[in-house]
């Protein structure tokens, strides 16, 4: 997480956005990373190389259009790598507790959509080697 970036962004008078159970966003981000790299055959945890992401930005809105905006920034130890942003679009509500449910439902697909990003990059083959 960059400096000044919100680890548990607040969602009207709800309090913090529970994106899943047990996890902050950006654990949950790193999780589904790895489980992405895993998929694709390139995830080995005993590597020399390894990449790193970092959320530079991660906000949210409730009112329509309802969006989450992610930035993340993805490096290895001998490149500075690449910034990919998303804003993934999401559908509200007028009642803040339907609201706020929608902005948690939609992060897991926001994060899919930032991998994506991420992983269809022309950099990445160079990062992931």
């Amino acid at each position: 997480m960059a400096p000044g970036v919100e680890e548990s962004p607040t969602c009207r008078l709800f309090g913090p956005i529970k994106v899943a159970p047990g996890k902050s966003p950006t654990e949950y981000i790193r999780d589904a990373m790895q489980e992405e790299l895993f998929a694709a055959g390139v995830y080995q945890p005993n590597s020399a190389n390894s990449i790193s992401g970092r959320i530079e930005a991660l906000s949210f809105s409730s009112v329509s259009p309802a969006h989450w905006i992610i930035t993340m920034n993805v490096r290895t130890p001998t490149s500075p790598g690449y910034t990919v942003t998303t804003k993934y679009n999401f559908d509200t509500s007028w009642a803040a507790d339907a609201a706020c449910k929608n902005v948690a439902d939609a992060f897991g697909p926001a994060v899919q959509e930032l991998l994506k990003q991420v992983v269809t990059n022309p950099q990445f083959a160079s990062l992931a080697k």
